[in-house]
């Protein structure tokens, strides 16, 4: 009986006072409290107090995932490195849209019936946009003092243990708030941790929604937390998956950078192309095409043509409107300082064989 009290008697002990301050006292690490007061996650997606119009209430506004900045302001949508559609159109890094004005009917162009200007216009409102706010602040973080199971006090997960209760208290908290500290540091916790959870399923489930929101926070991917998420089940990873191919495209984008690169999901491709058109027009409208970027820019188209369903056919069009009434020209007339005759006449002719490559191009 005495062994029996000893061994026990510090979790009878806390689930007599589970009700009292013993938990006001450790159940969050320090200084955790103050932070979840003071960093609302995600304060910049509610509506901008000119404009009660909450985001939920935009007509035609499809968020797919939500990773930097979106705003709704004086019946402006402003967007930074979200994955969101708005009228069935994808919009690229940077975007600005009138929603008092229609964007573009995708009914028409379901029906076969959109015209080459309804295209050029789409365009013009998607990739003639001015790229100076292109920052997006680093959301607050946390650094853990300890180990994740001793900073959570999750020790218990492995204990044989009389009730569950007080350790169910630990879990929920890491599993509330795990997401704002470096827990990708400490792989071998985690490991412990998904595997005392594996034959709970609530509580697994709520495991891979930590590790996906705290990739999100943190805006990184990481081999640890790859590992992870490939034990949980499949529409959790799937979802990770999708975030991590949207991190990997949003971090290139943003420092201009291009790579052969193609995502499973459609609109994450789409994406990085408009995005990448913004920066190909801007240098355009500058005088100041960079011969580098273009070439890559077409190899990476090249590549979205030639794979399957990488890209639907409202990008298709986009990209040779884009191509071949905006790139085009510039290359035919203008003399440039960056790119020589003979360098803007081999870049032509990749251009018109990316045309040839693809029906859809070619034909019109």
């Amino acid at each position: 009986m005495h062994r029996f009290l000893f061994k026990h008697g510090v979790y009878v002990l806390l689930l007599l006072l589970g009700g009292g301050g013993v938990y006001g006292l450790t159940i969050l690490p320090q200084p955790l409290g103050m932070f979840i007061e003071q960093n609302t996650p995600r304060r910049e997606h509610m509506a901008a107090p000119e404009d009660v119009t909450s985001l939920a209430e935009i007509s035609g506004l499809v968020t797919h995932l939500l990773y930097g900045r979106l705003t709704h302001e004086k019946s402006t949508l402003s967007s930074v490195s979200n994955l969101v559609s708005y009228q069935g159109v994808v919009l690229p890094r940077i975007a600005e849209i009138s929603t008092t004005k229609p964007l573009f009917d995708m009914t028409r162009f379901s029906n076969g019936q959109a015209t080459s200007g309804d295209i050029s216009r789409l365009v013009e409102q998607l990739i003639n946009l001015p790229t100076n706010r292109s920052s997006l602040p680093s959301n607050p973080t946390l650094t853990l003092s300890q180990s994740i199971i001793n900073e959570f006090n999750l020790q218990c997960l492995g204990d044989k243990k009389i009730s569950n209760v007080v350790c169910n208290k630990f879990l929920t908290n890491f599993l509330t708030y795990g997401k704002f500290y470096n827990i990708d540091k400490y792989s071998q916790d985690l490991q412990s941790i998904q595997t005392s959870l594996r034959t709970r399923e609530k509580e697994h489930n709520q495991f891979c929604t930590l590790v996906y929101e705290h990739t999100k926070w943190y805006r990184q991917t990481s081999n640890s937390l790859n590992t992870i998420m490939q034990q949980c089940p499949l529409e959790h990873m799937e979802r990770y998956r999708n975030l991590r191919d949207f991190i990997t495209v949003d971090q290139e984008v943003g420092k201009s950078l291009i790579s052969n690169f193609l995502s499973t999901h459609p609109d994450i491709n789409a994406y990085k192309l408009l995005s990448l058109q913004q920066i190909l027009y801007k240098n355009l409208q500058a005088g100041n095409p960079n011969k580098n970027f273009i070439i890559n820019y077409l190899e990476y188209s090249q590549q979205l043509i030639n794979k399957i369903d990488a890209l639907s056919p409202l990008y298709k069009d986009i990209l040779y409107r884009v191509n071949n009434y905006e790139l085009l020209p510039k290359l035919e007339t203008s003399n440039h300082t960056t790119i020589s005759k003979t360098e803007a006449s081999q870049i032509i002719e990749q251009i018109i064989l990316l045309n040839k490559g693809n029906p859809r191009l070619s034909n019109k």
